[in-house]
């Protein structure tokens, strides 16, 4: 006798716990059948995937933002999550720094084929993080549009190896920008291999350098709109032949930014009295230098520049009087 009424009980059990599950779904479609209503809800999803993306580019301007804070959007309701897993592009800016290995993965799936930001700052890493870095730069570069990295590469020694395995084309690669933070003691390095990116990024407008050296007959410099680099020591006697053939190929220049990558003087030689050659940037609207004087007058010597409607100087003297300065006044005067 007990045990027919504990299988009674079990079956009753069973269909309370079955009503229960068609209960829940009904309602669950009756939410759905409310939220349509809504007016928010008469939006295409492409309108609010739009607003789903400015909500994600937030956290680029406020830092008390967290990365990724957007896909709480995704709990609100069905709808929203499921737009927010359609519209790849709302999953394309890829923080290492944030980030896990699997978390890193899984948003690159949601990416798919999306053009990508990536952004990392390396330090402090260790080996497995820079090769996971690596291996999902050399998967993705093919679709990366934008490309930032910060740290100190002296540290993070395989960064280095990092580049030199980037030897696949970036065809959609926008901007770049490296900053070495490395101790200011230590010499600028070399870390644009020739070799990066197959020497190939033909739609790369805007790149930045901080402490990274970069040979002037890269054919990443060709094409470029904005141009800024910064070394935290003057470079020991550039050639101005190189510079000046390097600054023929950037006649595209809106922007340009160069603190201590001028063509260097040495003090005890006087500036060329005679000019052989000089280079028209007639694209060219802003021009920041940041030099010794008399390297900041052999540049501007060389240069004609017809657009120009900012032009910013920090000369440096490297007399104790400070009677190099004079040079520099003719070409801002």
């Amino acid at each position: 006798m007990d045990a027919i009424s504990a299988t009674a009980q079990a079956h009753l059990r069973k269909a309370i716990e079955d009503e229960i599950k068609r209960s829940g779904q009904v309602i669950q479609k009756l939410k759905y059948r409310h939220n349509a209503l809504a007016p928010i809800s008469r939006l295409p999803p492409e309108t609010l995937a739009k607003i789903f993306s400015i909500l994600s580019l937030s956290t680029d301007d406020y830092e008390d933002v967290p990365y990724l804070e957007w896909i709480r959007v995704t709990h609100v309701c069905h709808r929203w999550r499921e737009i927010a897993l359609s519209f790849p592009y709302l999953w394309s800016y890829i923080d290492f720094t944030e980030l896990t290995l699997a978390g890193i993965t899984e948003v690159l799936a949601q990416a798919k084929m999306s053009p990508l930001h990536f952004v990392a700052n390396i330090f402090p890493w260790n080996k497995a993080q820079l090769d996971a870095l690596g291996r999902q730069l050399k998967a993705h570069i093919s679709h990366t549009r934008h490309l930032s990295i910060s740290g100190d590469f002296s540290i993070s020694g395989d960064f280095q190896t990092v580049l030199e395995q980037l030897i696949s084309p970036a065809p959609v690669l926008v901007s770049m920008s490296l900053t070495n933070s490395s101790c200011p003691f230590l010499p600028t390095q070399r870390v644009i291999p020739d070799s990066l990116f197959h020497a190939t990024a033909p739609k790369l407008t805007h790149l930045e350098l901080f402490h990274c050296n970069i040979g002037w007959k890269s054919p990443l410099l060709k094409g470029l709109q904005t141009l800024k680099i910064r070394a935290l020591f003057e470079q020991a006697m550039l050639m101005i032949d190189d510079w000046l053939a390097a600054s023929d190929e950037m006649s595209q220049l809106k922007t340009l930014f160069l603190e201590n990558t001028t063509p260097a003087v040495s003090v005890d030689n006087p500036l060329i009295s005679e000019l052989q050659r000089t280079v028209t940037l007639p694209s060219l609207t802003h021009f920041d230098i940041n030099a010794s004087a008399k390297s900041c007058a052999l540049t501007l010597a060389h240069l004609v520049l017809p657009a120009l409607i900012l032009l910013r100087v920090t000369s440096r003297s490297q007399s104790l009087e400070g009677d190099d300065v004079r040079f520099v006044i003719p070409y801002v005067a």
